[in-house]
């Protein structure tokens, strides 16, 4: 009897272990399992983060912002128009267009109008249809909020629904005068084209939405959920799906944008984890929540990694911009060619690897000409249209970037060196779609081709400048 009492006790004391161990076991799985999705809710609002900061790149502080604030101080087109008092129709209208399109184009708008002080659109250009433009004239849109914000001297992001769809604009001041940014004559509009933000919302998470200051889902990862209220998009949504939200600093006056990402994650059942735990108990626990703290903290750093990356690129984007004014700024005050470009030349090469550049005038039916040529070395004072790069480029208005070029190509001379140049880049500058000149540069190393983006914004302040420059040549004097 005690030997059965003794086996019954000894039997109930591993069962009691074994029941515990259980639940422990149960309860370390299920800790697990909230770890994990806290976790998950990190690298979500990491990656949420990430994408707003893109979507931001993209509008606010992007190329096409950076035209436009460029344009609104320096370009002479866009400053008259404003100054116009009444729609700019006929030829003065059609070559405002032009400049719009060229503008607009560059930067992969599909639409933009010029407003005077008193908010009249003065003049437009529009992919879409030609009638939609001449609808736009006269018309007053003075009292919109982002009209409103770029008359005060902030650049701000509208995005509105109305008969024709969902629109994206840009606004950016224009200022009176170059070299005065206190008083702002009108606003220049741009409006970027929505397919390709579908597409990257479609592409970040299962429920993608960007959320308007009213609450509206202005556009989502899914099409059906355009112009719903958020509220209709996530009340029904189960416990089982992770959210995190970040906000867009657009500048509207409403309030602030909001990006929300929703990825639904599975729901494991804890008995079943906490069997498969019940093998694991001990060293192997602990190693795996060792394992996941290390994890923790890694994606903790690469998060404040990831935000201090952000935050240089913001500030390299406005100390580029500030670089980009000034150099336009100083060509302003050029009014001969050869000092123009010569201004030209050394502003580059504060910005950039540039060793030798040349600049070549075009006209119409005649060869190229060198107008100005810059850090030594020796180039023809006149080249046929087709003959060698230059020639290519003017005939056919075509960028040319080569990286390690022939040396037939370029041979970099000073008094010190004499190779073979490792970039070499050929501009065509434009003008309302005709060429003013051919701009060459050549460098020794290869960081030249990398300059692009500041290459193709600061051409249309050359083309303006250059062409103003030579009109008031003959009246000079000058060659």
């Amino acid at each position: 009897m005690k030997r059965l009492l003794s086996g019954a006790g000894a039997i109930g004391a591993v069962s009691a272990i074994l029941v515990l161990a259980g639940l422990a076991a149960w309860a370390a799985a299920v800790g697990l399992q909230a770890a994990e999705q806290r976790q998950a809710l990190v690298d979500l609002s990491v990656q949420t983060q990430r994408e707003a900061d893109a979507l931001l790149g993209r509008t606010l502080a992007g190329r096409a912002m950076g035209a436009m604030l460029l344009a609104g101080q320096m370009d002479g087109a866009v400053q008259s128009a404003a100054r116009a008092p009444a729609a700019l129709r006929a030829e003065a209208g059609a070559r405002l267009s032009e400049a719009l399109e060229t503008l607009a184009r560059s930067v992969e708008a599909d639409a933009a109008w010029v407003l005077n002080e008193q908010g009249m659109v003065v003049g437009v250009w529009d992919i879409a249809a030609e009638g939609a433009g001449r609808k736009a004239l006269g018309q007053t849109w003075r009292q919109q909020p982002h009209v409103l914000m770029a008359r005060e001297q902030v650049e701000s992001v509208y995005a509105s629904r109305g008969e024709g769809g969902r629109e994206l604009q840009l606004a950016a001041p224009i200022y009176a005068e170059s070299g005065n940014y206190s008083a702002v004559q009108g606003v220049l509009l741009m409006r970027l084209p929505l397919a390709q933000m579908d597409r990257t919302l479609a592409l970040a998470a299962e429920l993608a939405l960007l959320v308007s200051p009213a609450g509206e889902v202005f556009a989502a990862s899914r099409p059906d959920l355009q112009g719903l209220r958020l509220a209709a998009v996530t009340d029904p949504l189960g416990p089982g799906w992770l959210r995190a939200e970040a906000e867009l600093a657009w500048n509207d006056v409403q309030g602030p944008w909001r990006l929300l990402l929703l990825r639904q994650t599975p729901l494991h059942s804890p008995l079943s984890l906490g069997l498969v735990a019940l093998v694991f108990v001990g060293v192997a626990a602990l190693a795996f929540a060792l394992w996941r703290a290390m994890r923790h903290e890694a994606a903790r750093r690469a998060a404040v990694a990831q935000q201090a990356e952000t935050a240089e690129l913001l500030a390299q984007r406005a100390r580029w911009q500030t670089e980009v004014a000034s150099l336009g700024s100083k060509l302003q005050q050029s009014r001969e060619v050869g000092a123009l470009a010569q201004c030209f030349f050394e502003g580059l090469a504060d910005l950039m690897p540039v060793h030798q550049a040349s600049l070549y005038r075009s006209a119409p039916g005649q060869s190229l000409r060198l107008l100005a040529q810059w850090g030594g070395g020796q180039v023809p004072d006149q080249i046929e249209l087709g003959q060698g790069l230059v020639g290519e480029c003017a005939q056919s208005q075509q960028a040319l970037w080569l990286e390690a070029p022939p040396p037939q190509y370029w041979t970099l001379r000073t008094g010190l060196y004499e190779g073979s140049a490792r970039a070499l880049v050929v501009l065509p500058v434009m003008r309302a779609g005709s060429l003013v000149a051919v701009l060459e540069l050549a460098a020794l190393h290869s960081e030249l081709l990398a300059h692009r983006a500041t290459l193709e914004a600061l051409l249309p302040v050359l083309a303006v400048n250059l062409e103003a420059a030579l009109e008031a040549a003959p009246r000079r004097g000058d060659a």
